[in-house]
């Protein structure tokens, strides 16, 4: 698989999730449910009552959820006192070995 056939495949799929959540909330909001539109418009100076304006705060959503990584379980060891230092190591996957 090419990078740029990678590269539209992600495109894709984060358009697809993008639309399905823009639907989710356009959905609840027609139920007379409370939705993430309304949470999003809470403090916001304009509204979001343009369809493309949902979209794209659907797209950032989409994206920046798929780019985060679950760190790596908390053990024994990465608590334990660094040697080199003699501090304890903060929990962060950048202390992982």
């Amino acid at each position: 698989m090419t990078l740029l056939s990678s590269f539209i495949a992600v495109i894709i799929v984060s358009h697809w999730f993008a639309c399905m959540w823009a639907l989710t909330g356009r959905s609840e909001q027609e139920a007379g449910r409370f939705s993430w539109i309304d949470a999003a418009e809470d403090g916001k100076s304009g509204s979001y009552n343009n369809e493309f304006r949902i979209y794209l705060a659907a797209l950032h959503f989409t994206v920046m959820v798929s780019r985060c990584r679950s760190s790596p379980p908390i053990t024994r060891r990465s608590a334990s006192p660094d040697p080199d230092h003699g501090r304890v190591r903060r929990h962060s996957p950048l202390h992982y070995r």
